[in-house]
């Protein structure tokens, strides 16, 4: 019912269109989550590291298919437990129940908040929603930026020198300080 699982860097856990038959938990690494848009770009809809619960609230459905691939980005190993023996734990074990919900709940605010970024209209908005979205988790608007201009890039799905211009022009037109991965937010508010 349950058993560890190793995968390569580069190598693909989960297609795009595959069901989910178990609970995954990334004990170790990191995975990404992205979409091939139709122009080939990748989108990266999410990215998480070891101890993490993956799309906990797609096992729970029926005849759901991942929306995504999901790929090695370092040597993993994941703990694969199925559906059933999950949900026979559900019954039985009500920390493990409020556990797996505020994962399906924690998931849900990530996907709001990337609705929430690419719902604005060009590059800059998306970005500056970013910076603030930040700014509150790291309650200071001075930032340290988690994810280098290429990740960032491949988050927005833009190319990095379209990021690197973006950031630039904010830079120039004296609403961000931007040094390196810190960024002073000057004349940007909620």
């Amino acid at each position: 019912p349950s058993y560890l699982q190793h995968y390569l860097k580069d190598e693909c856990l989960v297609r795009n269109g595959s069901y989910q038959k178990s609970l995954i938990i990334l004990i170790k690494g990191v995975i990404k989550g992205e979409i091939t848009c139709k122009n080939g770009n990748s989108l990266r809809i999410v990215e998480q590291k070891s101890t993490t619960a993956l799309s906990t609230a797609l096992l729970l459905g029926v005849d759901i298919v991942y929306p995504m691939d999901v790929i090695a980005m370092t040597d993993v190993m994941v703990l694969k437990i199925e559906k059933r023996e999950v949900l026979k734990m559900m019954q039985i074990n009500q920390t493990f129940l409020k556990n797996y919900l505020n994962q399906v709940a924690e998931g849900a605010s990530y996907l709001y908040q990337r609705i929430s970024c690419f719902s604005q209209r060009s590059l800059k908005e998306r970005f500056i929603v970013y910076l603030l979205s930040q700014a509150r988790e790291q309650n200071s608007d001075k930032l340290i930026l988690k994810k280098s201009q290429t990740e960032l890039a491949q988050f927005f799905g833009v190319s990095r020198p379209s990021l690197s211009r973006e950031i630039r022009s904010l830079h120039n037109l004296g609403l961000i300080s931007a040094i390196g991965k810190e960024i002073n937010l000057l004349k940007i508010d909620d």
